[in-house]
């Protein structure tokens, strides 16, 4: 399961943003729109935007014959919104793209919705995570524009079952890069798990049956990397 946070603000209030997409519904007419499957908690709401796409598809059969049909699918963008947190809106599994869940809410809402992918420290998101775990074990971790001479940089990729952090430490113009993406193993009290976050806010996870926990976890420690940069800026 796929999740991804994104960075929105909103110029608009919690009762204006539902009445805007509640005026926006699904219908097959219309053939996009949105579903609202929570929105009954203040500041918190969880709903789907749904797009239907109907594709003319020609079959040839061996007698030269052309038989023409219909395909009718269904694009799911599965979404939370809660507007008291910093990364305020969440996309649940999303398509290859988001453009049409955010444009569809730009439009619904007159575009007062601003919104872009955070840039989050993953060692502070880790330390924070940990902390929550009661097993934890850092497997891998992704390492982009590493300064390797005056004109290269390079990207570092380091494996194992070590403190991943400290070895990182030990590369020559390790500060110069940025850590993109890490993978750890973990475990809550739901079960053993492994999942994989990036600096954009991204976190899979490939453990589907412990999924509500631990993405509780994400979730409150990902704001908590928000307070914190807050207080450092």
């Amino acid at each position: 399961m796929r999740y991804q946070w994104v960075d929105a603000v909103w110029r608009l209030d919690y009762s204006e943003l539902k009445n805007a997409l509640l005026k926006h519904p699904y219908t097959e007419e219309a053939g996009s729109g949105f579903i609202l499957d929570e929105a009954y908690r203040n500041n918190k709401l969880s709903g789907r935007y749904i797009q239907k796409e109907v594709k003319t598809i020609e079959s040839r059969s061996p007698l030269g014959y052309i038989e023409t049909y219909f395909q009718t699918i269904y694009q799911n963008h599965s979404f939370q919104i809660d507007m008291d947190s910093p990364y305020s809106l969440l996309l649940i599994d999303p398509p290859k793209s988001s453009i049409p869940l955010t444009s569809a809410l730009g439009r619904a809402t007159s575009f007062k919705i601003s919104i872009q992918s955070p840039s989050i420290n993953l060692v502070t998101w880790l330390d924070l995570i940990r902390l929550n775990l009661k097993k934890y074990s850092l497997q891998k971790l992704d390492i982009a524009q590493v300064k390797l001479s005056n004109n290269i940089l390079g990207n570092l990729s380091l494996k194992g079952d070590g403190d991943l952090l400290e070895e990182l430490k030990k590369i020559p113009n390790n500060t110069s890069g940025k850590i993109i993406r890490a993978e750890f193993y973990f475990s809550t009290e739901d079960g053993e798990g492994r999942a994989t976050i990036t600096y954009q806010g991204v976190a899979k996870v490939h453990n589907t049956s412990i999924n509500r926990y631990f993405i509780q976890i994400l979730k409150n420690t990902l704001n908590d990397v928000a307070k914190t940069r807050v207080i450092n800026n």
